[in-house]
């Protein structure tokens, strides 16, 4: 019999065979012999093989693995006739040949295997599967290393080997060593460019003014507010069609928004203008812990601010920081085929019980388009969190689609925060802002202009990358660096002047169109 492993090697299939064998009791101990068909070469040159097997006077099984890099020499063929030609004579031997799915030897005993035994030559193609793997097999092959969203990663920070998506690796593949890819790389954005990348600093204003434990809807228990947490989940369950706000208060006395349910327009009255949670660009920890507690992030600001670009910075960084992490960034405006074409698949995000399922379908095959089998199965069961790694998405552009997907977005926004999904980040204009901070119950975070100082570096960085910025040497180079850095400066400044003299608003709040 000949059994042609595909998707796997000679070994695995023979470990396969050696189990089924087992398990029916095909197995006798003295009676059975495992061996690579170049240790079988070794034994004949030792002793004639053939006399061997007719001295054999039990039954007796060959498992024979033949191995892909085999050298099909005249011994070799010879040999394998010699078997073909005994077990005519001593049928009480059997032998199983097990191959790769392909290679020299494989061809060679489907024409030896024809011509003498005829019927009495048996051919088999099986898969191996994940479960056919013993535990400590499985174990070894989650320990290697594949590319995910072009991060280098072992399996086992991705699955587990009970894992039900497990059963779609390419063994063949990973016993083979092949390199396994899973998931495209992060998109870069047009607009981003590493080099010249400046820092930004998020603003956040949670701060609430202690007037509203005095407003009318507050009082009249048109909207509810609480300090506890408990007393905010139990309140929610009791009133699920009205405004519910937790704040806390800090160690200063200022109450601080913590979560909420139903609209923001009552909280948005108070909101302390003058005090504002900031993180710049060395607090990143701090950002995605918060990104984290909040599962939701809203960055709202006017075009041109750069929300795209630090969407971009902000999910390189963390694919970094969190390389198992699933870090998704879509631009609606690359997808408005989707949103236009499959009115039918986005039906059951408009029912009143949202479908996270069909929401989850619709990312991973319309806007995603990710690989069918492993890629696939492996997102969905990470946002119903079945495995390892955690899922962060990033939509940009929500304000530049057309009208007629605005409400099919927010409903797709609205379902996918009620899967497993760790985060959901979400750029928009400010003219969407309020009706954005209502839907998903989060206040928006809004990016800091460029200083004076980052305007400077910004284009002392974006010019010395030009082609016409040489320096023959390092003391060169310097001296070029510093007059480029003046002469931005000076710009700046005559741009400041000149909006100064046109409106009286800080120079500093303009971004110099360069």
């Amino acid at each position: 019999m000949h059994l042609r492993m595909v998707k796997g090697d000679e070994w695995t299939g023979l470990i396969k065979i050696y189990q089924v064998l087992q398990k029916t009791g095909g197995l006798i101990e003295g009676r059975y012999t495992v061996l690579k068909l170049k240790r079988l070469l070794g034994v004949n040159k030792l002793m004639d093989l053939s006399k061997l097997m007719h001295s054999t006077v039990t039954p007796h099984l060959l498992l024979i693995a033949c191995e892909d890099k085999q050298q099909l020499d005249k011994e070799t063929k010879y040999v394998i006739r010699t078997l073909f030609d005994t077990i005519k004579q001593k049928p009480d031997i059997k032998i199983l040949f097990i191959t790769p799915s392909g290679g020299s030897v494989l061809v060679f005993l489907h024409d030896v295997g024809r011509r003498t035994r005829g019927n009495g030559f048996v051919r088999r193609v099986e898969e191996i599967i994940w479960s056919d793997l013993i535990t400590s097999s499985q174990a070894k092959l989650l320990e290697k290393s594949v590319k995910f969203q072009g991060a280098i990663i072992s399996l086992n920070k991705l699955m587990s080997a009970e894992s039900a998506v497990a059963n779609l690796l390419p063994l063949g593949a990973l016993l083979e060593e092949m390199e396994l890819k899973i998931a495209d790389p992060l998109p870069i954005s047009n607009a981003y460019n590493e080099n010249y990348y400046i820092g930004r600093t998020l603003r956040h204003q949670k701060a609430i003014k202690q007037d509203i434990l005095n407003d009318t809807d507050v009082k009249e228990k048109r909207v509810f507010l609480t300090s506890a947490e408990q007393e905010f989940i139990q309140l929610c369950q009791q009133h699920p069609n009205k405004s519910v706000h937790w704040l806390k208060e800090d160690k200063s006395g200022k109450l601080v928004w913590q979560h909420s349910q139903g609209s923001l327009k009552t909280l948005r009255r108070y909101i302390d203008t003058d005090s504002s949670h900031t993180y710049t660009a060395d607090d990143l920890d701090k950002l995605l812990e918060q990104a984290q507690h909040q599962r939701v992030m809203l960055i709202s600001d006017t075009a041109g601010m750069g929300k795209s670009t630090v969407l971009t910075h902000l999910s390189k960084q963390m694919k970094q920081k969190f390389p198992a992490k699933w870090v998704v960034r879509i631009d609606l405006n690359d997808h408005t085929d989707a949103l236009k074409d499959n009115t039918d698949a986005l039906k059951a995000l408009k029912q009143e019980q949202i479908d996270k399922e069909a929401a989850i379908q619709f990312v991973s095959e319309k806007l995603l388009k990710l690989k069918p089998d492993l890629e696939k199965e492996l997102f969905l069961q990470c946002c119903e969190q079945k495995q390892k790694v955690r899922i962060v998405i990033m939509l940009e552009g929500f304000d530049e689609i057309s009208p007629f997907y605005k409400q099919t977005v927010i409903d797709l926004l609205q379902a996918l925060r009620q899967t497993a999904v760790e985060q959901l980040w979400v750029t928009t204009r400010p003219h969407l802002r309020e009706e954005l901070e209502d839907k998903l119950q989060q206040l928006s975070y809004t990016l800091e202009p460029f200083s004076v100082k980052d305007q400077v570096e910004f284009l002392t960085k974006f010019w010395s990358l030009k082609d016409w910025f040489t320096g023959p040497n390092d003391e060169g180079e310097e001296k070029e660096h510093n007059k480029l850095e003046n002469y931005a400066e000076n710009l700046i400044k005559d741009l400041a002047y000149s909006i100064s003299d046109k409106d009286s608003s800080p120079a500093s709040h303009y971004r110099p169109a360069c």
